[in-house]
């Protein structure tokens, strides 16, 4: 079981340390990828075509105030889950000290079962490795939102989705009403 401690402890430190540079990757790649999809077929291009008018529907209701409250939510949830990371932590390294404890003979105050804190201790990485998750997802998506809070930015975002979906249109053929012309027949 020794082992396994050590593998668990070895993923939890290498997700930790890749959480924030695969996050930023995702973000740079979404894009390309989206892209890349939607060229493949008209049918995914339309159906991306119209997921950013959609878009950008949702964009247009939302005001400043808006991607404010959502950036102090997500910031909210990063807080908490960073706290959260540090306590199931600090949990998990005194039960280890405990059952480290217990293996070499040293007399405690109470009697331990090891099979039960060995199972503790690996929920324990568990609840910090879905910790850090949550923190870097929240993370990601507060400063999604933190972007968007300037009119500056917001009108930049906005000309993006615009410019995508004039592509998709030139690229494709594709209009407003391309899936009711497509799915009439030809007499």
């Amino acid at each position: 079981m020794g082992k396994l401690n050590w593998l668990f402890g070895w993923i939890g430190l290498l997700a930790f340390l890749l959480a924030i540079p695969m996050a930023i990757l995702a973000n740079i790649l979404t894009p390309k990828v989206q892209d890349a999809w939607a060229r493949t077929s008209k049918a995914r291009a339309y159906k991306r075509y119209s997921s950013l008018g959609k878009t950008i529907l949702q964009f247009k209701r939302k005001t400043e105030f808006d991607s404010m409250m959502d950036f102090f939510r997500f910031a909210v949830l990063s807080l908490v889950s960073g706290v959260l990371m540090l306590l199931f932590q600090t949990l998990f390294v005194s039960l280890n000290q405990v059952y480290i404890a217990a293996i070499n003979g040293m007399k405690l105050d109470a009697t331990l079962d090891l099979n039960h804190t060995r199972h503790l201790g690996l929920l324990l990485q568990g609840l910090v490795l879905g910790m850090v998750l949550a923190l870097n997802v929240s993370l990601v998506l507060s400063s999604r939102h933190l972007r968007l809070v300037s009119s500056r930015s917001r009108r930049r975002y906005l000309i993006s989705l615009r410019q995508e979906r004039r592509r998709l249109k030139r690229q494709f053929g594709i209009g407003d009403n391309f899936k009711s012309s497509a799915q009439t027949p030809l007499i």
